[in-house]
C-alpha cells in the first residue's frame, strides 16, 4: 500500500473504470455487437448510452465522498 490505498479498492476502481471506458468507445465489443445485430452504425447508438455515464458519475461521487471508507468496519 504505497499510497495508502487498499489493493482491493484499487482493483475495484480499475475494473469499474475499464467498464466505463469500454462502454463509451464506439469500437468496443458491446457497441459493435449491438450495431451488428441491429444493422445500424455504432455511432448512432452512442446517444442512448446512459449506463456508462451513470456508472462513472456514481463511482466518482463515491470516491469524493469517501462512501465505502466511511462505513467500513475497522
Amino acid at each position: 500500500m504505497k499510497y495508502g490505498i487498499d489493493p482491493r479498492r484499487s482493483a475495484s476502481l480499475m475494473d469499474i473504470f475499464s467498464c466505463v471506458m469500454q462502454g463509451l468507445i464506439s469500437y468496443g465489443a458491446q457497441l459493435l455487437m449491438a450495431a451488428g445485430q441491429g444493422g445500424i452504425s455504432p455511432l448512432s447508438i452512442m446517444q442512448y448510452l446512459y449506463y456508462p455515464y451513470l456508472l462513472g458519475l456514481a463511482t466518482l461521487l463515491a470516491i469524493y465522498s469517501g462512501y465505502p471508507r466511511k462505513y467500513a468496519r475497522r
